[in-house]
């Protein structure tokens, strides 16, 4: 009897030890399979970061570039008077043929500009290195009327516009020229493709269902994404309870989060960065089917070798 005793409390414990050992071996598991998930994660954030600040510093430099065009093409506007003696005798047609062909050597130095404009302080654009085939007046557009109204401001940027110059979306980096007072003498606009911008966007290789989109850090306007879709429209702007718009309402600068597309219902994690001069914003945001892809593979291996291992065991 007492020898039975012995041998059931030996089996018993051994199985105690058993399951111990199981439940050991899940647990160590799923802390392994907790690591390597907080560790997709954070290496996501650190890509999409990586990724976001050189497009950034590409297109900073694309708006910089176009930024000093148009102050070429004011100079062009001041000095022209000054260093042809027969401006002011020239007929418009003379005039604007000089000038027209100052902003085409322009545009031809830089491939992001598709057009470069001039308008007087009435808004009639009187230079334009696209050949005009009917008058335009643009006192009614939005960046002209910030201009006009706003002493202090020199440059400012519009929403995504069909050029009727340049027959293409663009989006207008426009620089006011005024005189010794800071009235309104004429206002510089260069039209942006914003297929040159969807061309530096597609630069980056992203996954099938990843994604890199610019907007307006002011407003949130879409001006441009990679790989854009039907839902994704131009110029449409996120709900003020966006996290990203949250965050730079609250000054931040740059960051990482996880959030849920409201165009495609993806969840994904992306990284946004502002540029430093101009009022846009950049976010490139990697689908969680991709950035789990490899730890949901690992995690399906691990679970099935743990349940052959207790199987075996059993057996």
């Amino acid at each position: 009897m007492n020898s039975f005793k012995i041998k059931l409390d030996i089996k018993n414990f051994t199985y105690g030890w058993f399951i111990f050992s199981i439940l050991f071996i899940i647990l160590l598991a799923s802390l392994q399979a907790y690591f390597e998930y907080k560790r997709a994660i954070e290496n996501t954030k650190i890509s999409t970061s990586n990724v976001t600040m050189l497009l950034t510093k590409k297109l900073e430099n694309d708006f910089e570039q176009s930024e000093n065009i148009l102050k070429l093409a004011e100079y062009v506007i001041l000095t022209l008077p000054k260093e042809n003696n027969n401006f002011y005798s020239f007929s418009f047609d003379q005039k604007r043929k000089t000038v027209d062909d100052k902003f085409k050597f322009l545009v031809s130095n830089f491939s992001n500009i598709s057009a470069i404009n001039f308008a007087n302080k009435e808004g009639d654009i009187l230079y334009s290195s696209n050949d005009l085939s009917f008058p335009i007046n643009t006192s009614d557009r939005e960046y002209f009327e910030i201009l006009k109204n706003n002493k202090d401001l020199n440059t400012t940027f519009s929403d995504v516009l069909f050029s009727f110059t340049s027959s293409s979306y663009s989006i207008i980096q426009a620089r006011a020229i005024r005189d010794e007072n800071k009235d309104l003498v004429g206002v510089l606009t260069a039209l942006i493709d914003v297929s040159t911008i969807n061309d530096t966007l597609s630069s980056i290789n992203t996954g099938k269902n990843d994604v890199v989109f610019v907007r307006n850090s002011n407003t949130s306007g879409l001006i441009a994404r990679y790989p854009q879709i039907d839902s994704a429209v131009i110029n449409s702007k996120l709900p003020n309870s966006n996290q990203t718009i949250l965050k730079i309402k609250s000054g931040e600068k740059s960051g990482s989060l996880e959030y849920k597309a409201s165009t495609d219902k993806e969840i994904r994690i992306g990284s946004f960065l502002v540029m430093d001069k101009y009022p846009f914003y950049i976010q490139t945001a990697i689908s969680e089917k991709d950035y789990l892809h490899q730890w949901r593979k690992n995690l399906t291996i691990a679970t099935i070798l743990i349940v052959l291992f207790i199987i075996a065991s059993f057996l």
